[in-house]
């Protein structure tokens, strides 16, 4: 499913929504699981290593993604302690992503070519699933999101959630912006 952080209004620029910060239990997750990571390589470490030594194509496959989750495991605590996502509707529309307070990526919409935006419930098809069941498992109604119509009929996505009401707040601002 990944991670959808909110966007809330950012405090300090009252144009902008920023991503809500990783909560701090899942920083407490993260280190049990660092740990316990740290405790299965070094006792399956040497094992491995004695399997790669012997030159089978699967054991030297098993070793090195063993090892590739390590760099892996750090680079995903990495990003989701420094990247953060931001929507800015000032005299245009800004999408993009900053790291420590530096942006890295951005998009950038003139007001004057977008048409409106839409709050839709598909990635690419309906929930069908509440119809066909009614088990309360299957209630879930994910893959929302805020699309931008342009007028040039591309419509980029603004911002995704699995829930539609932690996207309209943002929904209604970006609606209100662009009307005013």
């Amino acid at each position: 499913m990944g991670f959808y952080y909110e966007l809330n209004p950012n405090p300090t620029t009252p144009s902008e929504y920023l991503e809500a910060r990783t909560p701090r239990v899942f920083w407490v997750l993260y280190g049990i699981l660092g740990f316990a990571l740290a405790c299965m390589a070094g006792a399956a470490l040497h094992v491995l290593a004695d399997l790669a030594k012997t030159g089978a194509a699967l054991d030297e496959a098993l070793y090195y993604g063993f090892l590739s989750l390590f760099p892996g495991y750090l680079l995903l605590g990495l990003y989701l302690a420094l990247v953060r996502k931001f929507v800015r509707a000032e005299k245009r529309l800004e999408v993009g992503a900053r790291v420590v307070g530096c942006t890295v990526f951005k998009r950038s919409f003139n007001k004057e070519k977008i048409a409106g935006f839409e709050l839709i419930n598909y990635k690419p098809s309906q929930n069908t699933a509440v119809s066909q069941h009614d088990d309360s498992q299957y209630y879930f109604q994910g893959h929302w999101r805020i699309i931008a119509r342009l007028k040039n009929g591309k419509t980029p996505v603004i911002d995704r959630h699995n829930e539609k009401e932690a996207l309209a707040p943002l929904w209604q601002f970006l609606a209100n912006w662009l009307k005013s």
